[in-house]
């Protein structure tokens, strides 16, 4: 409990970042469990602002959708990195 409260007070006093969100120049996908009602209107702000992200929404799940849904986090993970990885290769 204590560090949650540090955590608390530290990230209260932490500048905004969200005006520099649109300076991310690597692909993104910003992802959010269906649940977690309080970050799924900072995850759609966030896709929205960053150049070419890309928001994924993750059914039965809320804050650790990693967990909640493991499968459905880990096919989000593999089709961005495979997206990607597959467009910055070179031919052999």
């Amino acid at each position: 409990p204590v560090a949650f409260m540090a955590l608390r007070r530290e990230l209260g006093q932490a500048s905004a970042v969200t005006q520099r969100l649109a300076a991310i120049t690597c692909p993104t996908t910003v992802l959010v469990g269906a649940a977690d009602k309080v970050f799924i209107q900072p995850s759609k702000a966030m896709a929205a602002v960053i150049p070419g992200a890309s928001l994924a929404v993750i059914a039965a799940a809320a804050h650790c959708p990693q967990y909640e849904n493991a499968s459905a986090w880990r096919a989000i993970i593999d089709a961005h990195l495979n997206a990607h990885l597959n467009a910055h290769l070179a031919p052999l």
